[in-house]
């Protein structure tokens, strides 16, 4: 970490005169590729903002966010002017109201690394004098130590300088590609990917961390622009005055909003209301017809399998050779796939439940037991009802494992508690039972954040039906 002495360091022009002191804030602009080594062009982005990451822990100055940054040079390259590197960091700094602005370059020769930097007042345009180092491509982090000791005239041994590591190159270079994608879902892949090599790596955790606070924002501000539609939608199907063409077409728009935002008990609520309307086809498109889908799908998505079979019976009856049929008879075939799944799992399940407790019987037959091979025992009880599709005995076994072992100091047993826990909220959304799952996929968020990041429960989270 960086020490307070860098709010003293003192910025010298090229020709070695004192020009002024680094002032808050401060911008970090991509390195430059000096050797046009394709191969680590992931450094661009990486080393500026490790530092960056570096200067915000250190506290000692405010660091401008990357992304100005990006808009400043972006709209600083529109431009017709041809500016040295001076010039245009000076100019980047005074877009973003940055008073100083740290530049750099990097060459990969062979398997070493150079890197230089030096810091641009943005007022003045004076730089001071260039800081290298060199060593070891592997040895990035270690370079980037050395290269911030001698920016910011903070002793080496201030900050312990970090060790080469295979790990630690692997996980910064996945980091730092993640940084120069411009798609969401191969940014968290990449970052994720960057803690599976070392779950330590700190600059991808917080990163990650705040991607997915924006994603989070994001969906807020989706959702609530989703239900202004909805009700705007549902104001005009159930008004008493609405034409017959202009209800058809509400109707539409209405399901598509319901199914957009996952809102299936809406829908069928509403569905029981349109189905009293006579609706007149939009060009080849039944309303009506849409409607029956609907309420077949919504009884699939909730797991209301009874309700959606008949459903699905119905509709194909009186929508024969419709727009639907197909998609109703495969997820019908799905369902009753499940079923005999369902049926012939239960005989698997108590033979594999008997060969347990006949080796529960064995291991307590004997002095040198384990505590833990007897917990193994009871999670795969657990394990065994998931597997098997025994959902509803799932939710109880794996969670009376879970109750039973919860203090228990082994951590490898806590790991095993965890899993539990996700199998039981797996179990509950397969029985429908998305409320319960809900509440209890946020407590294991709110206590095993990495856990549950590991096994993307937020996403799977994001796939259930809303209330």
């Amino acid at each position: 970490m960086l020490s307070a002495l860098l709010l003293a360091t003192i910025l010298v022009s090229s020709t070695g005169a004192a020009a002024a002191v680094v002032a808050d804030p401060i911008a970090v602009l991509p390195f430059r590729n000096a050797g046009q080594d394709a191969s680590v062009d992931w450094l661009k982005v990486g080393i500026a903002e490790t530092l960056n990451a570096d200067l915000r822990r250190a506290g000692a100055l405010s660091v401008v966010d990357r992304a100005h940054v990006d808009q400043a040079m972006a709209s600083l390259a529109l431009q017709s002017q041809k500016l040295t590197e001076e010039a245009s960091a000076a100019a980047v700094g005074r877009m973003v109201g940055a008073k100083t602005v740290l530049v750099g370059n990097f060459q990969k020769v062979g398997d070493q690394l150079r890197i230089a930097a030096r810091f641009v007042a943005s007022e003045s345009g004076a730089a001071t004098e260039t800081v290298k180092v060199s060593g070891p491509l592997q040895d990035v982090l270690a370079l980037q130590d050395d290269l911030s000791a001698r920016l910011f005239g903070a002793p080496k041994d201030n900050k312990p300088r970090r060790k080469s590591d295979p790990k630690h190159f692997e996980a910064y270079r996945l980091y730092a590609l993640s940084l120069g994608t411009a798609s969401e879902a191969t940014r968290v892949g990449l970052l994720k990917q960057s803690l599976e090599v070392n779950p330590d790596f700190t600059y991808a955790i917080d990163d990650l961390f705040a991607l997915e606070k924006r994603l989070r924002g994001y969906a807020h501000d989706a959702d609530k622009q989703l239900d202004a539609k909805t009700r705007s939608a549902e104001q005009i199907v159930f008004a008493a005055g609405t034409e017959p063409q202009e209800r058809s077409r509400a109707v539409l728009e209405l399901i598509g909003l319901y199914m957009q935002g996952m809102r299936y008990k809406a829908l069928l609520a509403a569905a029981k209301r349109i189905e009293q309307y006579e609706l007149p086809a939009l060009g080849p498109m039944s309303p009506l017809e849409y409607v029956s889908y609907s309420v077949f799908n919504s009884y699939s998505q909730l797991k209301r399998h009874d309700e959606a079979l008949q459903a699905g019976e119905a509709h194909l009856k009186r929508y024969s050779g419709g727009a639907y049929g197909l998609q109703v008879r495969m997820q019908m075939q799905s369902i009753l796939k499940m079923r005999l799944e369902q049926e012939s799992g239960k005989q698997e399940a108590s033979t594999e439940f008997a060969q347990i407790e006949q080796e529960r019987a064995r291991l307590l037959s004997e002095p040198n037991t384990r505590p833990l091979q007897l917990r193994l025992l009871d999670f795969r009880r657990c394990g065994c009802l998931v597997s098997h599709k025994q959902h509803l005995v799932a939710v109880l076994e794996c969670g009376a494992f879970a109750d039973a072992s919860k203090d228990d100091p082994d951590p490898r047993v806590q790991e095993l508690v965890q899993l539990a826990r996700l199998h039981r909220i797996h179990a509950l959304a397969e029985t429908g039972a998305f409320t319960e799952a809900r509440k209890a996929s946020q407590e294991l968020i709110d206590k095993q954040p990495d856990f549950a990041r590991k096994y993307s429960l937020d996403a799977q989270i994001s796939t259930w039906p809303r209330e």
